[in-house]
C-alpha cells in the first residue's frame, strides 16, 4: 500500500489520492497516519492541503482529528497547510466557520484540534 511505502513521494500521493475517499474509517485512519508522518513534511503537506481542499466538513473532521493529535513539527506543518489552502481560496470565511462547526464535533480530539485551528488563524 502507498501510504506505508518508504517512499515519501509515494506516500504524500496516496494521501492526496486517498482525500477524496476520507469518511471511510478505514481511509480516516490511514490519512492520520499520513497526515502525522514522522518523517517527512511533504507527507504532511500534501495530505492536509488535499483534505482542507475538499471544503467540506469531513475532510476539515480529518484534519482536525490529527491536528488535535499531532507534536510540534507535525503542528506547524499543519498551519503552514490551512494557511496556504485558506490564503489560496476565496473562502477564507468558509474555512472558519467549518472549523466552528466542527469544534462542536462529539469526539474531543477533533473538538481539541477545531479549536486550535481556531486560536491558531485568531479565530477562537
Amino acid at each position: 500500500m502507498l501510504a506505508d511505502s518508504s517512499d515519501w513521494q509515494a506516500r504524500a500521493n496516496a494521501g492526496d489520492q486517498l482525500a477524496a475517499f476520507a469518511g471511510d474509517p478505514a481511509v480516516d485512519e490511514l490519512l492520520g497516519r499520513l497526515l502525522l508522518d514522522p518523517d517527512n513534511t511533504a507527507v504532511t503537506v500534501a495530505t492536509a492541503e488535499a483534505l482542507l481542499a475538499r471544503r467540506d466538513l469531513v475532510g476539515l473532521r480529518v484534519f482536525t482529528l490529527a491536528y488535535g493529535r499531532a507534536d510540534d513539527d507535525n503542528g506547524n506543518d499543519l498551519n503552514d497547510s490551512m494557511y496556504s489552502v485558506r490564503q489560496s481560496t476565496e473562502d477564507q470565511d468558509g474555512l472558519i466557520g467549518r472549523l466552528r462547526l466542527v469544534a462542536l464535533d462529539e469526539d474531543q480530539d477533533v473538538r481539541t484540534g477545531a479549536t486550535a485551528a481556531l486560536t491558531w488563524l485568531g479565530r477562537a
